[in-house]
């Protein structure tokens, strides 16, 4: 369980799809890596964002560090 905007947030990932509140998206890549920081969501270096997976310099960041 991830905290965002004061508020919770479940995250689920199965193989191809990954769950954001109840909202199924493609799975941006292979692996199982997540972070969150100051209620940013960054997955196996993608920065979940909008509602869309971007890869940023900074999810890059947190993915290989």
């Amino acid at each position: 369980m991830i905290n965002l905007n004061n508020g919770e947030s479940r995250i689920q990932m199965s193989k191809d799809t990954i769950t954001i509140n109840g909202n199924t998206y493609p799975k941006p890549s292979k692996g199982n890596n997540i972070t969150q920081v100051n209620e940013k969501i960054f997955i196996n270096g993608y920065q979940f964002k909008n509602g869309k997976f971007k890869r940023t310099i900074l999810s890059m960041w947190y993915y290989y560090f």
